[in-house]
């Protein structure tokens, strides 16, 4: 038999946008916690970019500087440490019991690759889809079916 005051919450994230919910098992409650946005997430790199390459000229050679990262990926990951540092403090305060992390491949491993040992003992599932714009309803029968037949 399960405890029944178990407190999850349930991590929905993107590039641009993470939602966590939290479920309360003795209540059956399932309500939306934080919403955070990330638009930068949702931009183009040449947007991320300020400012072009540089260029050089030393005599007869020219040339130019190029960057040796990815804007996007840097986008990514300042979000994925936004997303972490939230959860590892919530974590540490005890305002969850259990973790469950829902997103897509790529972001997960973001996610994990950043996500301390203590946070990671947590996670009870992790879901590779993305269901940022599911209802809350659905999203509810999606991850915890057996309690909503």
């Amino acid at each position: 038999m399960l405890p029944t005051d178990v407190t999850t919450w349930v991590v929905l994230a993107g590039a641009a946008e993470a939602k966590i919910f939290e479920h309360k098992r003795k209540q059956n409650a399932f309500k939306l916690h934080t919403h955070l946005e990330h638009p930068e997430g949702r931009a183009s790199v040449h947007d991320l970019v300020t400012d072009h390459s540089g260029n050089y000229n030393a005599g007869s050679s020219t040339g130019s500087f190029s960057q040796d990262h990815n804007p996007k990926d840097n986008e990514n990951t300042n979000f994925v440490l936004q997303i972490v540092h939230l959860l590892d403090h919530a974590r540490s305060t005890n305002q969850f019991d259990e973790l469950i992390i829902i997103t897509l491949p790529h972001f997960y491993g973001l996610l994990e690759k950043h996500m301390g040992e203590q946070l990671q003992k947590k996670l009870v599932r992790h879901i590779m889809k993305d269901y940022l714009h599911v209802p809350e309803k659905e999203l509810l029968e999606k991850v915890f079916p057996a309690e909503n037949m």
